[in-house]
């Protein structure tokens, strides 16, 4: 009966955690949208390979730092917690005070993770990658950036032992802008 009643308890908790994560999922989805502010002008120098040189007033440059792509992102982190839920195989026994259980106790520790979604602006220069937000922001100089893959509507960037997931406007469009810094950088 106490192991009928413990799968009861566990499909419940299961449910619960799916219709979360379906709520999650639909916000993630919305947020994941991200509108273009940058002119078409330069769109098309990056996709026709050339690097236009965009004025960035309040940005520290550092020494011969040229910026190239100034647009609305979206910075995607995740987080894990572990919850452990204990069941027990056994009998309760009920003293005057207090109660006590006998037999075999299991504990199952239950992992979920959530996607944090943080909208900013993506900011690409010839030395680093740059997502700007008011609670969060990121720097990955590209001399430790190992290689970056485009999707249609993000860029993951793979720098050491870190992928950052930035999703942007145009995936392809940073992916030809990156291709090309790199190739300027070898010369």
């Amino acid at each position: 009966m106490t192991v009928f009643l413990a799968v009861i308890i566990a499909v419940c908790i299961m449910i619960k955690i799916i219709k979360n994560e379906k709520k999650e999922q639909k916000v993630l989805e919305d947020a994941k949208v991200v509108e273009t502010r940058m002119q078409h002008s330069a769109i098309c120098e990056i996709n026709n390979g050339n690097l236009p040189i965009i004025k960035v007033d309040n940005l520290n440059y550092l020494s011969n730092e040229r910026c190239h792509y100034l647009d609305n992102a979206a910075y995607s982190t995740t987080t894990s917690s572990t919850a452990y839920h204990k069941f027990y195989n056994g009998t309760y026994t009920k003293g005057k005070q207090s109660g006590y259980r006998s037999g075999i106790s299991t504990t199952y520790p239950v992992t979920t993770y959530k996607e944090n979604m943080h909208k900013g602006t993506l900011v690409v220069t010839n030395e680093r990658i740059i997502f700007i937000n008011e609670k969060y922001s990121l720097c990955i100089p590209l001399c430790r950036v190992i290689s970056f893959t485009p999707d249609t509507n993000k860029i993951d960037v793979y720098s050491g032992n870190r992928i950052d997931s930035i999703y942007v406007p145009n995936g392809f469009t940073v992916y030809n802008l990156l291709n090309t810094i790199c190739k300027e950088r070898n010369k």
